[in-house]
């Protein structure tokens, strides 16, 4: 049976009586609310999803201010063919392409686009995806795709410069393709990744002259950092960020963007809170400040996420990948906590409900399980958009704060 709950002017009351005599005094219980700064860190990590782990990655173009660009290998083409009982040496090619899915429902697009192939075969560390952009050049350029707007579906096949892929494959070479998009209007497009069925790939006719041998198809590979197959594999697609998403102020935290940010957020809640209470309701307050909209109007959630990292992760990378997740359900979090939309333009306090997890944090220890939590988009990875708030270095008036309305745990009849 409940109680019910009144409203004074000073605070929130439970109100007892006959009707609940196991749970309450008989005598009004005062909720009582206070606001404290309980944020002792808050921090923004990128590279999220973590590079291989994503079924989507993103091609974006808004001019000089963003640029995505999409990077597969394959590493290992087809060399021969077979013809009857005959295994022959491919001496020419035919109509030479690379196919890539899109996902139609999370791409923007309103202008005519291109699609642009370079060859970013390179011997750099693989690491140092960035010294791939300057490959990105006309002598490199292996083919050109425009496609407009009514007719960009679910894929798109770039022709290449055949001559070009013959001479890597009888010179027994690396293709490394850079995608590039451009169109007169902000565009952006989720491309489905190796992590998939829908996997982009290379196909062609090993010979032209002879209709009864099909196309070949090569699938994507990397073969390099050479003796770790595991981060090879994480290598065989990525996106490179040539423009957008500078980095943040120092007072300020970010969720999202081309650069796959996460915010950490680490709390210390007042022992006489966390130990002598029955919380409520418990509020995460951020101020958001304006973040860039790359010419797109969408809005993003952004969903908190419980780290339930222990104590010994001391990487705060490795520990906000550690979290209470459940995939396949919104929110994806075993604790429920809601997530919030807000476009990113917006100036405005944020609230995050928080309470199941600081009645959680209250069976454990914060030595053993910090009381964490990890701010993170709905999109992560495949939209250019972010959302920015202010930090615990702002101004006094822009900090985080919490919420919490509580119940001295002494005021119930019930020990």
């Amino acid at each position: 049976m409940l109680c019910s709950l009144g409203l004074t002017a000073c605070g929130e009351q439970l109100e007892g009586g006959a009707a609940c005599p196991a749970l309450c005094s008989g005598d009004a219980l005062a909720l009582r609310d206070t606001v404290v700064e309980g944020v002792v860190v808050d921090t923004t990590l990128s590279g999220f999803p973590p590079r291989g782990g994503a079924t989507l990655l993103m091609l974006a173009n808004s001019g000089d201010t963003l640029d995505v660009r999409y990077v597969v290998r394959f590493d290992t083409l087809t060399r021969t063919y077979a013809s009857g009982a005959n295994t022959v040496d491919i001496s020419e090619i035919d109509s030479a392409h690379v196919r890539l899915v899109i996902e139609e429902d999370l791409s923007r697009f309103s202008a005519p686009v291109v699609f642009e192939a370079y060859d970013v075969d390179s011997d750099a560390v693989d690491s140092m995806t960035t010294a791939l952009l300057p490959l990105f050049t006309p002598a490199r350029l292996l083919g050109t795709l425009t496609v407009d707007s009514a007719a960009l579906k679910d894929s798109v096949r770039i022709f290449l410069d055949d001559y070009a892929i013959l001479a890597k494959i009888q010179e027994n070479k690396r293709l490394r393709l850079g995608i590039r998009v451009r169109s007169a209007q902000p565009v952006r497009l989720a491309v489905v990744s190796v992590n998939t069925s829908s996997y982009p790939v290379v196909r062609y006719d090993p010979a032209p002259a002879d209709t009864a041998i099909d196309f070949l198809t090569v699938l994507p590979e990397s073969r390099t950092p050479v003796g770790d197959p595991r981060i090879a594999f994480d290598f065989t697609n990525y996106n490179v960020v040539a423009a957008g998403q500078p980095p943040l102020p120092p007072d300020v935290i970010g969720v999202g963007g081309v650069r796959g940010r996460r915010t950490y957020i680490r709390f210390n809640l007042p022992a006489s809170i966390i130990d002598s209470t029955t919380i409520v309701r418990a509020a995460l307050v951020l101020t958001q400040r304006p973040a860039p909209t790359y010419g797109f109007a969408d809005t993003v959630t952004v969903s908190p996420q419980v780290v339930i990292a222990t104590s010994a992760i001391t990487d705060l990378y490795k520990a906000v990948l550690i979290t209470d997740t459940l995939p396949g359900q919104s929110p994806p979090s075993i604790f429920q906590l809601p997530s919030v939309r807000m476009p990113p333009a917006a100036s405005a306090q944020r609230t995050f409900d928080i309470a199941n997890v600081v009645r959680f944090w209250r069976s454990t220890t914060a030595e053993r399980v910090p009381q964490a939590i990890v701010l993170r988009s709905g999109t992560e990875g495949i939209w250019p958009a972010e959302v920015q708030f202010y930090s615990t270095e702002a101004a006094q008036a822009l900090r985080p704060i919490l919420r919490i309305t509580y119940l001295p745990r002494g005021e119930f009849g019930i020990p």
